[in-house]
């Protein structure tokens, strides 16, 4: 008998015996006790602070909109929340899509009057690492010039963009959900959509809480340049009153949700001033960091109050955050 390889074999068969792992008595197998090891480092991480962007009115003077962490107190989900800081902001990069109804409603709505404003609105906007896209929409969304910071590129795509054909029905909530679909490519900048529509739609698989969420998910503030009260069907009497109440209502639901803002134009003059409104909204958002006391690690909604117990100033904030998509 070959007596030293017999001994090799036995040696080589021991050391592998001892480097194999056996089932734990406990029952409890290497998979699960790595899963478990992996879950109390993750609990040992502490979540990153929570980040909301305020916008900030004055309701009486200019003066009155200055804000400090001293002035506000934040809930969520009716928790009370401990602030890190609070800044105005006027530097960090910001991506704003214009999104534009060009649905037949608007053969009689100032069709295609917000071009000129939205040029202007644009060439103001793209400096400073600033990014704009611009969306036309009826019963689907095209891109009619995707994202850029040249104000030129911008200009010459709405100005093509004025000769679109007005036809369709109006997809606004599933137009929204698809423009808030396209920040995820956006990086962390502030983000923001212009819509400017009548707030109808008749042909949306998506309801209005969909498109809210969609946005609420992206990080968007949606500010909503209304043009219901430009109908010619509005002027024309009280016949279709409370189908107009309830667009109002719902693109009012739309800008507040998501910390935006809505404008309500009748002619074209208006609308130039409303797209300088949101222009200065953007211009002089406050950054709120905090952190959560929510320790749970999932995607869940957190509703988020913000309060005040000043009576000058109006504060507009998101109604909540997706911890997934912050």
């Amino acid at each position: 008998m070959n007596y030293p390889r017999l001994f090799a074999f036995l040696l080589v068969a021991t050391l592998f015996a001892a480097a194999t792992p056996l089932s734990s008595k406990s029952g409890e197998d290497l998979p699960a006790r790595a899963l478990s090891a992996l879950a109390q480092q993750n609990a040992s991480v502490p979540a990153a602070p929570i980040t909301v962007w305020l916008t900030v009115h004055a309701l009486k003077d200019s003066r009155a909109a200055t804000l400090t962490s001293a002035d506000i107190s934040v809930f969520e989900d009716g928790q009370v929340q401990s602030i890190l800081s609070l800044s105005r902001e006027e530097t960090q990069p910001l991506v704003v899509g214009l999104l534009m109804q060009v649905s037949g409603e608007r053969h009689d709505t100032l069709p295609h009057a917000e071009i000129e404003p939205a040029i202007l609105f644009f060439r103001a906007l793209l400096t400073n690492h600033n990014v704009g896209f611009a969306v036309n929409f009826s019963e689907k969304a095209v891109v009619a010039r995707d994202f850029t910071s040249e104000p030129a590129e911008m200009e010459r795509a709405l100005r093509k963009a004025a000769g679109s054909e007005l036809v369709g029905c109006s997809g606004l909530f599933d137009a929204v959900a698809a423009v808030s679909a396209k920040f995820a490519s956006a990086g962390p900048q502030r983000r923001a959509i212009v819509v400017v529509a009548d707030g109808h739609d008749n042909c949306s698989r998506r309801g209005v809480s969909a498109a809210i969420e969609a946005a609420l998910r992206a990080g968007v503030k949606i500010y909503f340049v209304n043009l219901a009260y430009a109908d010619p069907a509005y002027k024309r009497g009280t016949a279709l009153a409370h189908t107009f109440r309830s667009v109002v209502n719902t693109s009012k639901q739309m800008a507040e949700s998501t910390g935006g803002n809505i404008t309500f134009v009748r002619n074209r003059e208006d609308l130039p001033p409303a797209f300088d409104a949101i222009a200065a909204d953007l211009r002089g958002q406050y950054k709120l960091t905090y952190n959560s006391s929510n320790s749970a690690r999932d995607a869940r909604f957190r509703n988020l109050t913000i309060t005040s117990a000043r009576q000058d100033i109006q504060i507009l904030a998101p109604q909540g955050y997706y911890p997934s998509g912050h």
